[in-house]
Parts: C-alpha cells; structure tokens; sequence
C-alpha cells in the first residue's frame, strides 16, 4: 500500500491561537523590563531546543557583530540539550560569547508556555536549524506577523515566503546577518505591510487545527474502504 505523500501534498502541521494571551497589555515593556533590556531595543528571537541540530553557535557568531556594536539583543526560548553534545555545545556558545563580549545582550529563558505571545512583540525570527521535515515554529511566527531570517533548508522553502521572509545558505554567516540588518532597516510602513501578509500566511486554513483534523480523517478512512 502507498501511504507516502511528496513534500508539496502533505498535510500540514497545525498550530494552536489559543496559545495567544489576547488580554495582555503593553506586553513588550513587561517583558522588557523583567529581562533588563532597554524598552527602545530591537529583539531577535530563537525558539527551540539548544541542541546541535539547531545550530545555536552559528546563531550567535553570525551576529555577534550587530550585538556588540546596536542596542540588539538575542533572546533563546528552549531548554538546554542535556547529553554530551548538547553540553558541549553550550561549552562553545558561552566561548563565543566571551570572545565577542556579547554576553550581557543575550538572553536564556528556557521552556516557556507564552512562546507566541513572546513572538508578538519581537522585531525578527532568527532560526538557524539545519533539519526541519516541518517548522512549525515558522508558522507560529508568521501567525503573529513576525518576520523570519532561516536557514533554506528542507521544507523552509514551502512554507517561508520572500522576499518578506529571507531564507539563506547553510553556513553563510555574513549573508544571514545581513538579512537581519535589512530586515531590521524597513520603514515602519514596510514593516506593517510585511506583518499583515505574514499573519495572511500563518493563518491560511492549511494550517488550522480543525481542518488537519478534517484532512487527515479523511485521508486515512481512504486507506481502509
């Protein structure tokens, strides 16, 4: 029996808006506060596990420059990967930040329930995983009008659209740092646009909950009659 679908016709991945605390208010100053960062910063986001997959060391060298030099600051929501390879990744994380004296303009908070609520009020998702069969964390952002820079990998390319979204090379560090800047660098009216057709994105019924569920019913009743 052939139960496999190509990339372009599967059933997408969900997400959950209940996930999304409407009632807060002034939420980014909250949040600002709490982490001791300047109200007037602008806030890269990371979610997911630090872990090798992940790449979080490519994450914080590629922009390691903008940090030290701009009133940036890199946020990491996700535990840390407990094995040897996840310490050992963290052992380079923490060298690289004393390297480039970037310590004080990166924050850890580990697991946190208001991921998308975090999203909301951040300026740029910086997401430098090298295997994703789906990024959910991708649509999550969009859902939210949050713009992403990504490494083009995999299934990146079905699901980010540019150029409002910029996918770039692997190991390129100097062109994923520069589509930070560009990003960071839109006028407020573009920066509006962008967010309206992302959230138009994240949105799209492909990946609403009750939808999956009616697709996926109905995909598998087709196996058994």
């Amino acid at each position: 029996m052939e139960c496999l679908y190509s990339c372009s016709d599967s059933v997408s991945n969900s997400i959950n808006d209940s996930r999304i605390d409407k009632n807060i208010v002034n939420c980014r100053d909250i949040f600002c506060k709490q982490q001791n960062i300047p109200k007037d910063s602008k806030l890269l986001l990371s979610v997911g596990r630090i872990c090798q997959n992940k790449r979080q060391d490519f994450l914080i060298k590629s922009l390691s420059k903008i940090l030290d030099e701009n009133n940036i600051f890199l946020i990491f929501l996700g535990d840390i990967d407990p094995s040897e390879k996840g310490v050992e990744l963290w052992i380079r994380i923490k060298e690289i930040e004393n390297k480039f004296h970037i310590k004080s303009n990166i924050r850890y908070l580990g697991y946190r329930k208001d991921v998308m609520d975090i999203m909301s009020f951040c300026d740029v998702l910086v997401h430098s995983s090298i295997t994703e069969a789906f990024g959910l964390v991708l649509v999550e952002a969009m859902f939210v009008g949050l713009p992403i820079v990504a490494i083009n990998t995999e299934a990146m390319t079905e699901i980010v659209d540019q150029p409002d979204n910029i996918l770039v090379d692997y190991n390129d560090s100097d062109a994923f740092r520069d589509a930070v800047i560009k990003i960071l660098n839109r006028t407020p009216k573009e920066r509006k646009l962008v967010c309206s057709r992302n959230k138009s994105r994240g949105s799209s019924s492909k990946y609403n909950q009750q939808e999956r569920t009616k697709i996926m019913t109905e995909y598998f009743q087709s196996l058994i009659t």
